[in-house]
């Protein structure tokens, strides 16, 4: 009982910590006056004092899990899959229930497991009892809070090394950009994406998610567009939901073009099909353009069912291979293709730069560190090309 008090109060004391150190970085940021500064602290000080509340949670009964995302498409994908390790390797010692909150509630709804019972938003969840809580905001897990009296033997085990690893690399959690590059800063720089939330190495992650992604409607969204299985080749050239049409991350617009009229010249029998947000900047002579006028849902089978996926690294490459779908030809520039490259696509990089420069900076996306963006423009349309004809892809093509 000692040794669980002890825990609880480690607990207790490493998030009081972590909420003093945000809020001490957010007002730092917000105001000029040392004043200011130091008075909202003193108020954070007795807001925090909540954490050393008395416990009065139920001792028996399943555990109640609330699971913290937050991220885009790729990173929500990653992990999810990383909860169905937790879920398979706890689940069948400890009953318990689990619950997801995040900012994208209907984007996470259309991935989620089929074993979680409820899906918040941030402040619902706020409202709610939970026995343990794990944010997944960064690379790797956070635990926020946890009843000690309710973990017992690996369950408890895996809370407190995750405890360990938060109190000795506190600072890269709470700072940008370093709480992005957490992983290939400690551990290693070519530990693959997926295995980052298995930073501990608790579940052995491979490239083989666990995470089932089901699909509604495959035919009727099909005959919706005019597609057939395999007889159309997806492009998209757009940041997530961003608006940035000259990120970091893509590759030219005007090789873009010009990979599309290879295509439709060298291959008339398959339909070029455009797909994203519609947020950014139309490739424009694909034969259909269908960015900005699909669901999620219609976007998961037109992935699934195209012949190839043409992208820079992003959510939809993450999605293509979560479905199983097949290969992709994915454009790598700021990011490290041995990273966060998959073994079934074709994984290509200029050799313009020799510097993956991902979460170097805060605006390593926006802007190139040398003012030239050299890592894409260096990766010619004829180079593209040539990996399509001298691959397994031309037999699908």
């Amino acid at each position: 009982m000692n040794d669980k008090n002890q825990l609880q109060r480690r607990l207790n004391t490493a998030r009081q910590i972590s909420y003093l150190q945000e809020r001490l970085l957010r007002y730092s940021e917000k105001y000029t006056s040392v004043r200011q500064i130091a008075l909202h602290m003193l108020n954070a000080c007795l807001v925090s004092l909540r954490f050393y509340r008395s416990e009065k949670n139920n001792l028996t009964g399943p555990l109640k899990i609330c699971i913290k995302l937050g991220g885009g498409i790729g990173d929500v994908l990653i992990r999810l899959n990383w909860l169905c390790a937790f879920y398979k390797k706890f689940s069948p010692s400890y009953p318990m229930t689990i619950e997801l909150s995040t900012v994208h509630k209907q984007m996470v709804k259309s991935f989620a497991p089929p074993f979680i019972t409820k899906i918040f938003s941030l402040k619902e969840s706020e409202k709610r009892n939970y026995d343990l809580i794990i944010s997944l905001d960064v690379r790797v897990p956070v635990v926020e809070y946890a009843h000690a009296k309710r973990l017992t033997g690996e369950l408890c085990s895996y809370i407190q090394r995750l405890l360990e690893f938060e109190q000795k690399y506190r600072p890269f959690l709470l700072l940008l950009p370093y709480r992005d590059s957490i992983t290939p800063n400690i551990i290693s720089e070519a530990q693959k994406w997926w295995q980052h939330p298995d930073v501990l190495g608790e579940f052995n992650l491979d490239e083989h998610f666990l995470l089932p992604i089901k699909l509604k409607q495959e035919q009727e969204t099909l005959r919706k567009f005019n597609l057939k299985p395999l007889s159309y080749i997806t492009v998209n050239r757009e940041v997530g939901d961003s608006h940035l049409c000259n990120s970091t991350k893509l590759w030219p617009l005007a090789y873009y073009r010009e990979l599309v009229e290879k295509i439709k010249h060298d291959y008339p029998t398959y339909t070029v099909v455009e797909i994203g947000t519609g947020k950014g900047e139309r490739i424009g002579n694909t034969h259909l353009n269908l960015a900005g006028k699909t669901t999620l849902e219609e976007i998961k089978v037109i992935l699934k069912h195209a012949a190839l996926h043409i992208d820079s690294e992003g959510g939809l490459v993450h999605l293509r291979h979560a479905l199983q779908a097949g290969p992709s030809l994915v454009f790598f520039g700021p990011s490290d293709p041995k990273v966060l490259g998959y073994s079934e696509n074709i994984n290509l990089r200029g050799n313009g730069c020799n510097i993956c420069c991902e979460f170097y900076s805060n605006s390593w996306s926006k802007e190139c560190i040398k003012q030239k963006h050299t890592c894409m423009e260096s990766l010619h349309p004829d180079e593209v090309w040539s990996h399509i004809n001298n691959s397994v892809l031309h037999q699908r093509i």
